[in-house]
């Protein structure tokens, strides 16, 4: 709760970086030195089960991989990908978005919204 609190009173932070994943990982490591806080890290590289933005961005061995179904992550999540806009495009021409939008871009039917395919 404390690093949380601390998390959320760095807006001005979070606006100057333009980041959050930046301030949350130096407030991390921080915590790490200062109350002995243990952090899992996740491997990056080959057989990452969650990979993100940096694949997407980076390695094109790992997309076309991931497009040809010859892997299957367990979950993708578009970081380093500038804003929500990108990243609902990049989705869509990945055909990994699964929502079925109304024609104001939102979904708010429930369980509905979820296709059963791209």
């Amino acid at each position: 709760v404390f690093l949380y609190g601390m998390f959320i009173r760095m807006g001005d932070v979070v606006t100057r970086k333009s980041s959050h994943q930046d301030t949350l990982n130096v407030l991390l490591n921080e915590h790490v030195n200062w109350k002995g806080l243990r952090v899992k890290v996740i491997r990056m590289g080959d057989g990452n089960p969650f990979p993100g933005g940096k694949e997407f961005k980076y390695n094109c061995a790992y997309m076309k991989q991931m497009i040809n179904n010859e892997i299957e992550p367990f979950i993708f999540h578009m970081s380093f990908t500038k804003s929500k806009e990108y990243k609902l495009a990049n989705f869509k021409q990945l055909g990994e978005w699964y929502l079925k939008e109304d024609e104001y871009g939102s979904c708010s039917g429930g369980l509905e919204c979820c296709l059963p395919e791209p």
